[in-house]
């Protein structure tokens, strides 16, 4: 812990207390020397809310191929690669296209769409279940990013974008941190720098995708507790009915 608090400090000038994860440090480092105010950091409103809807992580199934004389790629730090995309800028304009047809291609930013695919082998566009995401055939609409949406489009599925929020394209957000950071990766003095800076490397995106809406718990009176109840359904007040009694309740 001493010689990582070491290289932190040293090399990124980040005290490793101020922090209780190493995502929260890569977050800490790109606002205090990296952060240009060219992407918007969002508060808990409808966009916010609508973007999050297009957030679904990764696909995780596995899959058994068989092949022979095949040659193993394995790409070099792929989540900060990823980070040197164009990312939404500051710009942003609600867009609503309900009865008219617009190409997905000339747009960039989050859209609900309807989307239609059969026949397809490897699913593109996930859809949350309360067991997970699924990619399923079929047809159903949903919040994508649109550049998932393009790639989607390309490989057999219909898009129809329904509305959304169209952003300007911002460049080069993460190349500074990222190229910094990957220098001491490549060339490290140690394997403690190397290993401290790929955690750094692959933890900040990670970071852009925490939730806003955080469980609050708070002792309430029992006319609030009604209050609060009352703007929920039957299987949350049953859920919750045990506290009426409780001494937490009065």
């Amino acid at each position: 812990m001493r010689k990582a608090n070491s290289i932190f400090f040293v090399n990124y000038g980040v005290d490793i207390t101020k922090g209780l994860t190493i995502s929260s440090l890569a977050l800490d480092l790109f606002h205090n020397k990296y952060y240009k105010n060219n992407i918007p950091l969002i508060a808990n409103t409808l966009l916010y809310k609508d973007i999050k809807e297009a957030y679904y992580g990764g696909i995780t199934e596995v899959y058994k191929p068989y092949g022979e004389n095949l040659f193993y790629y394995d790409v070099n730090s792929l989540y900060p690669y990823v980070a040197l995309n164009p990312l939404p800028g500051l710009e942003c304009s609600r867009c609503v296209y309900m009865d008219s047809y617009v190409d997905i291609n000339k747009l960039f930013g989050f859209f609900y769409c309807e989307i239609s695919v059969k026949n397809i082998y490897l699913g593109l566009l996930p859809v949350i279940t309360n067991k997970g995401n699924i990619y399923p055939e079929g047809k159903w609409e949903g919040w994508y990013f649109s550049e998932e949406l393009k790639f989607a489009a390309k490989n057999g599925y219909d898009v129809k974008v329904l509305k959304g929020y169209n952003f300007n394209k911002e460049l080069d957000v993460f190349k500074d941190y990222v190229n910094d950071i990957y220098g001491l990766k490549a060339n490290p003095i140690n394997n403690s720098q190397k290993s401290i800076a790929k955690s750094l490397l692959n933890n900040l995106l990670g970071r852009f995708g925490i939730s806003l809406d955080k469980p609050i718990t708070e002792v309430v009176r029992q006319k609030k507790f009604d209050t609060i109840s009352s703007m929920y359904n039957d299987n949350y007040y049953k859920q919750t009915q045990w506290l009426i009694n409780s001494q937490y309740v009065f």
